[in-house]
């Protein structure tokens, strides 16, 4: 199984960090919009390969896939699409974005953005992915199911962030087998249930056999492709580095024999 560390959960230049986390013995990394045109970005890239792009990062104020003026909708439509040629450049399988706000309507143009981003994925052939978020438009991966089977579009995916499973009171594992097909990747990552706090695994409410039980779910899945997961932290942690190095070091010790 690859695991990938999260270089906007660390300080400083993300080719830097990328090394760092080579170190660290992590198999491969996720990066915001904008990372192939770091100087040295290639070079690292030869050692440690990028696996997800978070093509919703870094977007301008007032611009959102869900967003009433159109204008302001159109360039979040123009920046993902840059985002999956990124991604096809530096070899990312995955692309993904985050929930929309609440409300009928910008879930209507939320989901029209992303049936014709999920076109323009499978035409590059990257896995797009959207993420379910606390206090959004799809605050759960329950939602997010529903809202996938409403677009009627094959092409689009399920990011699961564990985390995120633990404050909306899914179990993370039932969570992995009830997105079957429609799995595309996975986000690790502790908090205290409440809060979206990104803390290193088992420093929160998540406890090892959750994480067991959701490798394993994860391994026996039904979604096409390799099998990928990733591990985010947060700037605000003390140690952000000592933080992923804990968190890898459990994934390890909790993978399926």
């Amino acid at each position: 199984m690859r695991i990938a560390a999260c270089l906007w959960g660390l300080p400083g230049d993300p080719v830097a960090a990328a090394g760092r986390m080579r170190e660290l013995d992590y198999d491969t990394v996720d990066v915001d919009p904008g990372y192939a045109e770091l100087e040295g970005a290639d070079r690292t890239g030869a050692k440690l390969t990028v696996t997800c792009l978070a093509a919703g990062h870094l977007f301008p104020e007032g611009v959102a896939l869900e967003a009433a003026d159109d204008e302001a909708r159109g360039r979040a439509v123009a920046r993902v699409e840059a985002s999956l040629r990124e991604a096809t450049g530096l070899g990312a399988e995955f692309v993904y974005v985050a929930a929309p706000t609440s409300g009928p309507e910008n879930r209507k143009r939320f989901r029209e953005s992303m049936v014709g981003l999920a076109d323009a994925a499978a035409g590059l052939e990257r896995r797009l992915c959207i993420e379910p978020f606390p206090n959004s438009g799809l605050p759960s991966v329950a939602a997010m199911l529903d809202f996938l089977e409403e677009t009627g579009h094959p092409g689009l995916h399920v990011l699961l962030d564990v985390g995120h499973c633990l404050i909306a009171g899914e179990d993370p594992a039932a969570a992995v087998e009830a997105c079957g097909e429609r799995l595309g990747y996975v986000h690790f990552d502790d908090n205290d249930g409440k809060g979206d706090l990104h803390l290193a695994l088992t420093d929160g409410v998540l406890t090892a056999e959750t994480i067991s039980e959701t490798l394993a779910a994860v391994a026996a899945s039904t979604h096409e492709g390799p099998v990928a997961v990733a591990v985010e932290g947060h700037l605000n942690l003390p140690d952000p580095a000592a933080a992923m190095a804990q968190s890898l070091r459990i994934l390890r010790d909790c993978e399926p024999g």
